[in-house]
């Protein structure tokens, strides 16, 4: 009996041992920590794929990270320079491969990263000169044209692809995709979804009826069309998107469409009622409430932070307060909503976000921003600034 309790013991000893050993070695959550200058810094690692959210902390300060890198080292930070004055508290992390992440700054208890302030505080700025490592120009906005496509002139090259309308179809950075024989300057039954561009056909002969859509493979570029059965009244207006779905109203005739994205298919929803998708749930409105136009309801998230405007992505929130003409950005990561951090101050809330990409537009410009590279410009098209019907779209 004795050794059968003795093995029980044993097996029990094992699993705990290897259980800890995947822990340390294997799981998506560490712990370490990291000294500099007599200073002893604890840094939190969560991955995700090749995704990480990282905290480093030192006394009551924790500066927050979250970036795409794919490192099989044990431990993503290999290093960290601290600067400390009356105004400001800094952490400069070098990761694994001797890359750095923008230094970030606590000043008031709001994270800055460094290149937003940038000729604020010229202690700080000696400080950041002395370290060989860092380089201002990485954050510097570079205005020479890479490409012009017609009269859309496009700079800083990112990995991402950007798409813009013009009159005549949509532009991308090495070519144009022309969809209409004539100049179109309002197209309010287009929009983008998912990896295509969607769009009635403007070239019809009829300027009041239409039953036929232009669709454009974001991936392949191809063009091709879908056909509807009856005519579509050119009063209508796409009431919203979703599950890759788009829902048009059709004011004159009083009926609603469903174009099925994936299935590329026209559907009249018969009823005597109109669909209508509300903060997540869908209902049933009257057809004159709909003639109107009401567009679909997504969740507000205005109310939870103090802020005018909120766009929510997969791991993170963007805050936008106004700041009399201009518009400040702020940041919150779903892994700590007590930390905000300050991005940068932009001209206008017209704003595009997609995988950690802030794209708005000012005037005639786009501009985007994310933190791997500070805030700068990605094209130009002059009719920007004079027509509100121009679509942008990043994909």
């Amino acid at each position: 009996m004795k050794k059968k309790y003795k093995l029980i013991l044993l097996g029990l000893i094992i699993v705990l041992l290897m259980f800890l050993l995947f822990k340390n070695c294997f799981s998506s959550r560490k712990s370490y920590k990291i000294k500099s200058d007599k200073k002893v810094f604890i840094v939190s690692e969560n991955k995700n794929n090749t995704k990480y959210y990282i905290e480093i902390k030192y006394t009551d300060k924790v500066y927050p990270l979250n970036i795409n890198y794919n490192s099989k080292k044990n431990k993503l930070i290999k290093k960290i320079y601290y600067y400390e004055d009356n105004t400001y508290e800094c952490v400069l992390p070098i990761l694994s491969n001797n890359s750095y992440i923008d230094m970030m700054c606590y000043k008031d208890n709001i994270i800055y990263n460094y290149s937003s302030i940038n000729g604020v505080d010229k202690k700080l700025d000696k400080f950041v000169k002395s370290l060989d490592i860092y380089d201002i120009n990485k954050y510097n906005d570079n205005k020479k044209e890479t490409s012009v496509i017609d009269e859309t002139k496009f700079y800083n090259i990112i990995d991402k692809n950007t798409y813009i309308t013009n009159y005549r179809g949509i532009i991308y950075r090495n070519n144009k995709i022309e969809l209409f024989n004539n100049d179109v300057y309002n197209k309010p039954l287009s929009t983008f979804v998912s990896n295509y561009y969607i769009v009635a056909n403007y070239n019809s002969d009829n300027k009041y009826e239409f039953n036929e859509f232009y669709i454009v493979n974001l991936d392949t570029y191809e063009v091709s069309t879908l056909k509807y059965k009856d005519t579509i009244s050119f009063d209508s207006y796409i009431q919203g998107i979703v599950d890759n779905k788009v829902y048009i109203y059709d004011v004159d005739n009083e009926n609603q469409y469903e174009i099925d994205i994936d299935s590329k298919k026209i559907s009249l929803i018969s009823s005597s009622r109109v669909k209508y998708y509300n903060y997540g749930k869908w209902e049933s409105i009257s057809k004159s409430k709909a003639n109107n136009i009401l567009y679909f309801n997504f969740e507000s998230l205005d109310n939870i932070f103090d802020c005018d405007f909120v766009y929510e992505t997969i791991d993170s929130y963007y805050l936008i307060k106004k700041n009399d003409n201009y518009y400040d950005l702020y940041l919150v990561y779903k892994n700590n909503k007590n930390l905000t951090k300050y991005l940068t101050t932009i001209e206008n809330n017209n704003i595009n976000i997609g995988d950690n990409y802030i794209y708005y537009v000012y005037k005639d410009k786009i501009y985007y921003y994310s933190e791997e590279t500070n805030k700068k410009l990605l094209l130009s098209y002059s009719e920007l600034e004079y027509n509100d019907d121009i679509k942008f779209y990043i994909y």
